[in-house]
């Protein structure tokens, strides 16, 4: 993975996770969802569009969506009821749902790149907007 910083191209190790900053630009849609479940069904009420560029028609603020996140749960993300999540999505992750980032909120806040000090950021959802907006 490469990123361009003041015209030099970075490479970063292979095994690094991007910046937070990295993750909202390649976003097209970045929600924030509560999480619905019953009994091995699980779907998302969406309760706010944070980012929004291209989007399938069932992607609206009051919804209800099924996202993908098998690859998540492989990662240790667990779906629980009630719980919020932030999903961001790029165009391709659109076509079937799956989200390149998925982050729980706790405490009213996400933490983001929790397990790397040198991207590591906790932010409440309007700091999250913030930054969507820069």
């Amino acid at each position: 993975v490469s990123t361009v910083s003041n015209n030099k191209i970075e490479r970063m190790p292979a095994q690094a996770l991007p910046p937070l900053e990295h993750q909202i630009k390649s976003s097209v849609l970045i929600i924030l969802t509560r999480t619905q479940a019953n009994q091995d069904r699980v779907w998302y009420y969406i309760i706010d569009i944070l980012k929004s560029g291209s989007s399938p028609n069932q992607i609206s603020k009051d919804s209800v969506v099924n996202i993908n996140t098998k690859m998540w749960e492989l990662l240790g993300y667990k779906p629980i009821a009630g719980q919020e999540v932030v999903f961001f999505f790029t165009e391709d992750g659109l076509i079937n749902l799956s989200p390149l980032e998925t982050l729980t909120v706790q405490d009213g806040k996400i933490i983001y790149g929790k397990d790397d000090p040198t991207i590591k950021q906790e932010l409440t959802i309007e700091e999250l907007q913030k930054k969507v907006l820069l």
